[in-house]
């Protein structure tokens, strides 16, 4: 098993894809009164771009995970929530991170993650000095919840981005996204992570997009950066003690290429300036050596 993100960050991409995920379900503020609001359980499966087309391989880094998020109807209303379900890991704790509760689990393959968390029933029990809520997920979830087809940039556009120049905007084309039958809604997501001076852009984009222009100057001359491409199927099961209703699960293929822009090229103006220094830096050496002579 992969380390737990909850403990040792799991970086920018998996924060925003999980905010994308809260966006796209439930609104756990629409009710105010004690309980349990809702439960996510998000599944990302990651791959690796490396070469032009459908050149994947699953990422060695971040494998399959699965992460498991409760949310209170009264921010921190709870002092232990703990999940159990028949499976390998049950029972386990759930983490407040202040607005929820959260655990994550990452495997080197899908069919680890699928052995350790079976479709079933999952069972959350959250308590405080008031005593303990209760709610439970159907999780019956299968191979056709997950989209039908895989990320990633079509054409040359890989090697394209080897050495681009940031100065231009760069239009990315992205393979099509078939989210299958068995989903309530898809969307498809572009991060671009800055590993040189970290921050990142993200767009959230319809799921039948296909191709996206960064406009000039978005990026930074010199730099290295990951683009990360994403299909997302969201999916509602039933369960009972959640004061909204069903859990929301997400599943998500999701696609890390890395490239670097090229360096900056100097300005005319300044080459000029870079000119004439050379042509007085060469005068002043002369007229050194001529004063040495007389």
């Amino acid at each position: 098993m992969i380390d737990n993100p909850v403990r040792a960050s799991f970086g920018a991409r998996w924060q925003c894809a999980l905010a994308i995920a809260v966006l796209m379900t439930a609104n756990p503020g629409s009710v105010t009164n004690a309980g349990i609001a809702t439960v996510g359980i998000y599944q990302t499966d990651f791959f690796s771009q490396i070469g032009d087309g459908p050149a994947l391989i699953p990422n060695p880094t971040f494998g399959s995970n699965i992460y498991f998020r409760l949310f209170p109807e009264a921010a921190g209303g709870y002092d232990t929530v703990e999940t159990t379900y028949s499976g390998l890991e049950s029972p386990f704790e759930l983490f407040d991170l202040g607005g929820s509760y959260d655990n994550q689990f990452g495997y080197l393959t899908r069919t680890e993650l699928e052995t350790a968390f079976p479709a079933g029933t999952y069972n959350f029990a959250a308590t405080n000095g008031g005593g303990t809520d209760l709610a439970s997920v159907d999780y019956t979830y299968t191979a056709a919840n997950l989209p039908q087809s895989f990320p990633y940039l079509t054409g040359t556009d890989f090697s394209d981005l080897q050495g681009m120049n940031a100065g231009a905007p760069f239009t990315f084309h992205f393979s099509p996204y078939d989210p299958g039958t068995a989903y309530d809604s898809a969307v498809l997501a572009l991060n671009i992570v800055d590993r040189t001076s970290p921050g990142f852009f993200s767009w959230l984009l319809p799921a039948s997009t296909t191709e996206f222009t960064v406009p000039a100057g978005t990026l930074a001359p010199g730099h290295a950066y990951d683009f990360d491409l994403y299909f997302n199927n969201f999916k509602s099961f039933s369960g009972t003690g959640m004061a909204n209703g069903d859990a929301e699960g997400v599943f998500t293929y999701y696609t890390i290429g890395q490239f670097t822009t090229a360096s900056a090229v100097p300005e005319p103006s300044t080459l000029l300036i870079f000119g004439h220094g050379l042509v007085f830096l060469a005068w002043a050496a002369r007229r050194r050596e001529k004063s040495r002579i007389r």
